[in-house]
């Protein structure tokens, strides 16, 4: 089972790339929070080491139940994947994501108020894995189905505040009102993944509902192209409340221009050459992240 999950980690899931978007998503986010929060910031902190376990951890559970979810799709779809193709076994995926919930919970079990938000936040999974048991509606329905999964995301940046507040040397939290924007920050730069990678180049579309089936590829990539821009827009406001000049955001700034150029190529010359556009969105959240960093040492 190990060697067939090796498999599987390699093709779905590689642990080095996932380990430090999740480091640089944990970090840069709780490097605003403490600048927020007047409070300082390290990255040895419990807080990041937590956080950062707790974000991988549930990003890998969120796809091995996709996994399940979708096997029946895949097998026609995807038939290459490891589990569809059967170098998986299905039990493996069980096995493994008893394994990690288990794991999930124990991490959080050092203070009683995280302990609770985390198995809120896993049980929010456990609602998604299930369709909210409205499965027949929320497989047929796209946006319906976007629209009760992706809110989970803005629930991890909750319970990775509720980690650092919960913190004894943390004192008491900032205003929600400023919270609130650096919440919606991360998780908008997500939604905007999210959408990116389910656009498609005309000749990629199949059976396969994409956004750019929905939308069309312009109105599937504006959607993505604002999402961005209101993160980039939320965070220059997070940067302003923390009394910093706008060139402090100037990764995400310069960052910006380079998405909107991709999306044009894209649209002008709509080929699968073109069409990796959750890459350039990966991109510009781990940009996201650094320029958090970035922002802390500047303080």
């Amino acid at each position: 089972m190990i060697s067939r999950m090796k498999i599987y980690l390699h093709e779905m899931y590689p642990v080095p790339q996932r380990l430090l978007a999740s480091f640089l998503m944990t970090s840069g986010f709780l490097a605003l929070l403490s600048g927020l929060c007047v409070r300082p910031f390290r990255l040895d902190s419990l807080e990041v080491i937590i956080g950062t376990m707790a974000v991988f951890m549930l990003m890998l559970i969120l796809r091995l139940m996709d996994e399940l979810k979708d096997l029946e799709i895949d097998k026609t779809l995807f038939a290459h994947r490891p589990v569809p193709s059967g170098r998986v076994y299905e039990k493996d995926i069980h096995i493994s994501l008893i394994v990690l919930c288990l794991g999930f919970i124990l991490i959080h079990t050092y203070r009683a108020e995280v302990l609770i938000s985390a198995i809120l936040l896993l049980g929010y999974c456990g609602l998604m894995y299930k369709y909210f048991f409205i499965p027949n509606i929320l497989r047929r329905y796209l946006l319906l189905n976007l629209a009760t999964h992706n809110p989970v995301i803005a629930l991890v940046f909750g319970h990775i505040t509720v980690i650092f507040l919960s913190g004894s040397d943390n004192g008491s939290a900032a205003d929600p009102v400023l919270i609130l924007p650096l919440i919606l920050s991360f998780w908008a730069s997500l939604f905007a993944w999210e959408i990116a990678r389910k656009i498609r180049s005309p000749r990629e579309e199949d059976a396969y509902v994409t956004y750019s089936q929905i939308f069309g590829r312009t109105g599937a990539v504006a959607i993505a192209a604002f999402a961005q821009l209101a993160a980039l827009v939320l965070f220059l406001i997070i940067i302003f409340r923390l009394g910093l000049p706008i060139m402090a955001g100037l990764p995400m700034i310069v960052a910006f221009p380079g998405l909107v150029l991709g999306y044009l190529r894209f649209l002008k010359y709509p080929v699968p050459r073109n069409a990796d556009l959750k890459m350039q969105a990966e991109g510009y959240i781990l940009v996201m992240g650094v320029n958090s960093l970035i922002t802390v040492l500047i303080l």
